[in-house]
């Protein structure tokens, strides 16, 4: 099942009383409420909102209430969803061809969200 990931970082989290997510298909809205599970991963706090179409593009925007009752929105942002992800793969690594020591970048996509450990080796071909 597919859905649109977002994530975000809150500057003091311990001042925040709530916090909703909200969708729309217009940038000025009407806005709905996004009913999902958020998750906190080291101060980066997360969710999926698996409502949505592949192919749309949808507005997001925070309401974030502090513990003194003041409420602020945070947003919009357009996101484009896409097509789920079906299975694990390996899909680009840049700079290619790249010189020996340099750092590469290696892009993956994961149908669901894990941790994943990697090694790598270095080679060098000598023709």
């Amino acid at each position: 099942m597919g859905g649109v990931s977002l994530h975000w970082q809150l500057q003091d989290a311990t001042q925040i009383a709530s916090l909703s997510v909200e969708r729309s298909e217009n940038e000025i809205g009407p806005w709905s409420p996004v009913m999902t599970d958020q998750l906190d991963e080291g101060g980066v706090i997360g969710t999926v909102d698996r409502g949505v179409v592949a192919g749309r593009t949808y507005w997001y925007r925070l309401e974030v209430r502090d513990r003194r009752g003041n409420s602020t929105v945070i947003g919009p942002v357009q996101v484009q969803s896409g097509d789920a992800i079906a299975s694990f793969a390996l899909s680009k690594v840049t700079p290619n061809p790249a010189k020996f020591g340099q750092p590469v970048t290696i892009s993956t996509r994961c149908p669901r969200r894990r941790r994943f450990t990697s090694a790598w080796w270095t080679c060098r071909a000598a023709w």
